[in-house]
């Protein structure tokens, strides 16, 4: 039964998870914690005093997808009340995305606290990288201002490659304790310590030629089949990463068995991977044959990057756009990893997710993207730059996929995507101190 969200609890109930330990990707940190709120203060709430960090009460909104990952979410959502309040601390409000009701009211109370309140606002998602940033789209549709807050991600997904680039982990075992109690002090203790740090949010904008022609899976009450999204353009933010292709084909083809076990997650990954090796054997599928050209624009003129004309010739199985380091679920890092490249020419740098570039690779065939989970340096590089890019497509009776932050797609006779910096191109996230 959901409780009032004005509600105090102190509830301690056991929970299964024992905690353990992932490796992480740390990014860069430009500013700590109470430095940045103290310029957040200043700026906002000029006639306030300036406090400590100790002094000032950190409030979480806390948004819990019960049924990302092992559907650690829902343990919570089942054994905590909707407003816990821990001294010395501060306070979470834990909202159900699944649960409209539940989910309107937290946004209610966020933008309530926005405009009243200048203590420290944290919004928190507890679930995969899909969530965050369907959560992130939703509060921008809803009149709240992403510079207002600092964002954060909880590793209750599946993937969950932003929660360990930003320190928080790979499973949500790293983050449940033995009682529900001892896993948000924990949580908000570590919150305390955490620094802040910008990074990079990206638009993608993918075109098709009719309505229908854009499909995702659909889990309406836990049976899992297609869906079309009844339109023909597919707008979405992307903080990781977006790619065409094989790799996508892959998550599609899995996003249909997905499952609330880990075992059965990795076999039917596996499953799917398996099958599109022997399809790729037989009749090679390459997303290089159906796209006509790769571009970005510069100072209003469109520059080719790639011309896949007739004459082309190296061709491959998916393009992988990346803000982060990590992919695949932090199994690949496949920029760092890899000399290929396509230009010799060229100069490369480290990725970094706040430098207003995208890294650009490539993955000659099915093997190597499923190799990759393996053994690193499968990838090649062909750019890294701010764009915009745009990719258009040979107009014919075309199907391929892509893949956004976590999220699949099946697109039939796309026109054209378009990636370019978000208008805010830049929002805050908590980075965990690593001990």
């Amino acid at each position: 039964m959901e409780k009032n969200a004005q509600e105090v609890s102190s509830t301690d109930e056991s929970c299964s998870s024992k905690e353990d330990t992932a490796n992480t990707e740390e990014g860069k940190c430009d500013k700590n914690l109470e430095e940045y709120f103290g310029e957040l203060k200043e700026s906002v709430c000029m006639e306030e005093e300036k406090k400590t960090t100790k002094d000032i009460e950190v409030t979480v909104f806390l948004f819990i997808n019960p049924l990302s990952g092992l559907r650690k979410g829902k343990v919570l959502l089942e054994r905590c009340s909707s407003h816990e309040v821990f001294e010395d601390l501060g306070q979470v409000y834990l909202i159900n995305i699944r649960d409209n009701r539940s989910k309107e009211l937290g946004i209610k109370q966020l933008k309530d606290y926005l405009s009243t309140s200048c203590n420290n606002i944290y919004v928190f998602i507890a679930g995969g990288d899909g969530s965050f940033i369907s959560i992130f789209d939703e509060l921008l549709n809803k009149g709240v201002d992403p510079l207002r807050v600092v964002f954060g991600i909880l590793p209750f997904g599946t993937g969950n490659d932003l929660a360990q680039v930003t320190g928080w982990g790979a499973y949500s075992k790293d983050i449940m304790k033995s009682t529900t109690s001892d896993t948000l002090i924990n949580f908000m203790s570590e919150l305390k310590n955490a620094e802040v740090s910008p990074i990079n949010i990206w638009e993608v904008e993918v075109e098709c030629a009719n309505t229908n022609d854009i499909y995702y899976i659909d889990d309406f009450n836990n049976k899992r089949k297609e869906n079309s999204t009844g339109n023909k353009l597919l707008k979405r933010h992307m903080i990781n990463y977006f790619s065409v292709g094989e790799d996508a084909s892959i998550g599609f083809g899995f996003e249909k068995h997905r499952t609330s076990s880990t075992f059965w997650n990795e076999f039917y990954y596996g499953w799917e991977g398996f099958k599109k090796l022997c399809k790729d054997y037989l009749t090679p599928t390459k997303v290089s044959k159906i796209i006509s050209t790769f571009s970005k624009t510069s100072n209003e003129q469109e520059l080719n990057i790639i011309n896949f004309g007739n004459d082309y010739t190296e061709h491959f199985s998916s393009i992988l756009f990346l803000n982060i380091g990590s992919f695949m679920g932090g199994r690949s890092k496949p920029w760092s990893s890899t000399k290929k490249v396509m230009n010799a020419s060229k100069e490369f740098h480290r990725e970094s997710y706040n430098d207003d570039q995208l890294e650009v690779l490539t993955f000659s065939s099915t093997f190597r993207i499923s190799l990759e989970t393996i053994m690193n340096g499968n990838a090649k590089r062909i750019t890294q730059d701010g764009g915009p890019f745009k990719l258009k497509f040979k107009r014919e009776n075309i199907t391929t996929h892509i893949e956004i932050d976590g999220e699949f797609y099946k697109i039939i006779n796309p026109l054209e995507i378009n990636i370019k910096l978000a208008s805010s191109p830049t929002i805050n996230v908590a980075i965990k101190k690593q001990s």
